[in-house]
């Protein structure tokens, strides 16, 4: 009798600290400070053309798979490309579902200072602490070394005719430049700032040139001209 007075005591015990199954809702105390947030550019300083990686850590997440992240950043110019789906709302370029990382293309960005917003949020059921946080990255975009515009003097010729590529390069630092040309179809001759592009023997209605530019320091940048070769 000792033995099951003992046990019944034990059990009641138990019953009493066990929650109810109509309690309060479940609480998570772990990670129960709020999210550290920080990002970074990396890059920070980048030539025209070149890409950014703006990254956000949160550094004292248990589970950092149940974190959803958003990117902002207040204009979306023409030439920008942020991984992930970007949308324009009251003025802000917002991109959601990119996780972690998100990256820019500067092609198209005027030298200066950009800021990019990071947010991110907690999914988890039973935060009792702030589950979302903010933060910010600064990249500055320079001028790039050299500039350059390629153009034909006819977009359209007839089959057999040449068209004139033109090249206007720049370099920021007065450096020398060498030119080169590449075309998809027919044969293009130059080598200096302007060439010709011979159309006979081509097999394609359109034909695209390369035209690019390097200077003394191994610096290049490339554009492109068009020419349409109309059927006959």
């Amino acid at each position: 009798m000792r033995n099951e007075a003992k046990i019944f005591a034990l059990a009641t015990l138990l019953y009493l600290m066990a929650p109810s199954c109509e309690g309060a809702p479940r609480q998570i105390t772990a990670n129960s400070q709020p999210l550290a947030y920080s990002c970074s550019a990396i890059p920070s300083v980048v030539l025209q053309g070149q890409t950014v990686a703006i990254t956000g850590t949160v550094t004292n997440a248990t589970r950092t798979d149940l974190l959803s992240y958003t990117w902002e950043n207040w204009l979306c110019p023409p030439g920008i490309r942020m991984l992930g789906l970007a949308q324009m709302l009251d003025e802000r370029c917002l991109i959601g579902s990119t996780g972690p990382k998100v990256t820019f293309e500067t092609n198209g960005l005027q030298p200066g200072a950009y800021t990019v917003s990071g947010h991110v949020r907690d999914t988890r059921e039973g935060r009792n602490v702030d589950e979302s946080t903010d933060c910010s990255a600064q990249f500055v975009v320079m001028p790039a070394p050299l500039s350059i515009s390629c153009t034909s003097n006819s977009s359209s010729v007839q089959w057999g005719e040449a068209s004139t590529i033109t090249v206007k390069a720049t370099s920021l630092d007065n450096r020398p430049l060498s030119y080169s040309f590449a075309a998809t179809d027919g044969a293009i001759i130059g080598s200096s700032s302007s060439a010709t592009l011979s159309t006979a023997g081509a097999q394609s209605y359109l034909i695209t040139v390369r035209c690019s530019v390097r200077d003394d320091q191994g610096h290049t940048a490339s554009a492109y001209a068009t020419v349409t070769v109309p059927y006959i």
